[in-house]
């Protein structure tokens, strides 16, 4: 990777972008439609809560009275009000939920008192940030691997993808994650290609407002590290230097944040503690790693065929789960046999100091971290 290297601009050929056009008009029809249809379910009624400013202790005191109530009881703590303000909304992080940066609910709430307080309002923040990640993977993918071709491929991929369909419909962070971490990714590729201060002032950026939306974006920054160093032979170079300055200020910028995180431990680890005390035996772990895998690719409702014993939908699955498996170990291979190292060493970085972290506790004291698919 060097000052001098240049983008292949060429186009894939006509018949691929027609197809990749096809694609990415059912991708945004798929992350739009019955936006307002879907359950609301309890994850997306704590974001509303969270955006309203009323705190779970709250609800719970005016509400568990042994009185009747009504929905629009129930509904004055999922809508803005005149009584809680943007610093209500940061209160109710900060004391019930601080393992949630705010940056997501904080948009959100600007988002709602614009355009509305519907469910269809709520969710379409969600889905403009997945839609964004689309040209988010192009500029990646062309910073990586040099290649017009293999930036339409993957953005053709990333719209239709179940699993990112699925977030892009869910009044949560993740999508904003998604965006974030592709943003990140690029950047720091476009700094270590060009070597200049607003290149590495950019990075530091999209870092810090990775951390602001999710906690394990640390991670991902992580992997950054070990790549800037790897690439650069374990030596203390210029890249190395600014990579960590850059890393630095990011970290100063989510100070705030960090505060609040270590006063409010205590409720951090009443709040996921149970994702350590569950345990489940090895052999169920591994098979639901490849279940999570295959969701990138089929998206079938586990839950409901779970019982179905012998159906074909049952059947179908048993066997396309391990043919994916297979299918994705052999990309790796290929990817690591026929790319240049600053390649394949980028995305083994981010798929192991992302994922290991998590499986391995995991693994070898019990636990469930590993199987939530968005982590």
């Amino acid at each position: 990777m060097n000052g001098k290297l240049t983008h292949s601009w060429a186009l894939p050929p006509t018949w691929l972008r027609f197809l990749v056009i096809v694609i990415l008009v059912v991708g945004v029809f798929f992350r739009f439609v019955n936006l307002d249809r879907k359950v609301y379910w309890f994850d997306e009624a704590f974001t509303s809560l969270r955006i309203s400013g009323y705190t779970e202790r709250e609800a719970i005191a005016q509400l568990c009275n042994n009185k009747e109530i009504g929905v629009e009881d129930l509904q004055k703590y999922q809508r803005l009000t005149p009584e809680k303000t943007l610093t209500d909304t940061l209160k109710s992080l900060a004391v019930e939920d601080p393992q949630h940066p705010p940056l997501y609910y904080v948009m959100t709430r600007f988002w709602v008192q614009w355009f509305g307080n519907s469910v269809a309002v709520t969710r379409s923040l969600t889905a403009l940030f997945s839609l964004l990640a689309l040209p988010c993977i192009y500029w990646l993918c062309l910073e990586l691997f040099n290649s017009s071709l293999v930036a339409w491929v993957a953005v053709a991929l990333l719209a239709v993808t179940p699993f990112h369909v699925l977030y892009a419909q869910e009044a949560r962070e993740y999508s904003l994650w998604t965006l974030t971490t592709l943003l990140s990714s690029a950047t720091l590729l476009r700094a270590m290609r060009l070597k200049t201060k607003l290149s590495w002032g950019m990075y530091a950026v999209t870092v810090a407002l990775g951390l602001y939306t999710f906690l394990f974006s640390g991670l991902v920054t992580i992997a950054h590290g070990v790549y800037v160093i790897a690439t650069e032979r374990f030596r203390l170079t210029k890249r190395v230097i600014a990579y960590l300055l850059a890393s630095l200020i990011a970290i100063l910028a989510f100070t705030p944040w960090i505060v609040v995180i270590l006063s409010q431990s205590a409720q951090i680890n009443k709040t996921t503690g149970w994702t350590g005390e569950v345990k489940i035996p090895r052999l169920l772990q591994i098979k639901e790693w490849i279940v999570n895998l295959s969701y990138f690719f089929v998206d079938f409702d586990y839950d409901l065929i779970r019982g179905a014993e012998g159906s074909w939908l049952k059947l179908l699955i048993k066997y396309s789960s391990p043919f994916i498996l297979i299918f994705v170990g052999y990309s790796i291979y290929f990817l690591c046999r026929k790319s240049p190292k600053q390649v394949w060493l980028f995305v083994l970085t981010l798929i192991g100091f992302t994922a290991l972290p998590l499986a391995i506790p995991d693994f070898i004291l019990g636990g469930i971290r590993s199987q939530t698919p968005r982590y």
